[in-house]
């Protein structure tokens, strides 16, 4: 069950052993932890870096923000880096055609290029 406070911002919660936050720019900076970017912070828990658990927090931040650019581009190189390369175009492709990547399409553009190379 949501709990919220009266800002409006929704506290964490969990599905399963993962949390879910309640702002898709929230979930987003978490994925991209998970990923072991490091200008969003350490991986939790001193881990390893996690694809799988990436992916959660970019579809729970899709879930909450269906165009968030970051959370798009960021999901399909989770799938990508997890061996789902023929969804991981589409989401790309789907993107750039639906033009969800204003602030970033010609970085899109180039990941498309060489994930096509190593298909």
């Amino acid at each position: 069950r949501q709990r919220q406070r009266q800002s409006g911002y929704r506290l964490p919660e969990t599905r399963g052993a993962l949390r879910v936050y309640g702002t898709a720019q929230s979930n987003f900076e978490e994925g991209q932890k998970w990923r072991g970017i490091s200008k969003f912070g350490e991986v939790p828990g001193g881990q390893q870096p996690n694809n799988n658990n990436a992916l959660h927090y970019f579809n729970a931040a899709l879930s909450l923000d269906s165009t968030h650019e970051f959370a798009i581009s960021h999901r399909a190189i989770c799938l990508w880096d997890l061996g789902k390369r023929h969804e991981a175009v589409g989401v790309l492709n789907i993107a750039l055609t639906k033009g969800q990547c204003p602030t970033h399409s010609e970085a899109v553009r180039g990941w498309l290029k060489e994930m096509y190379s190593k298909m």
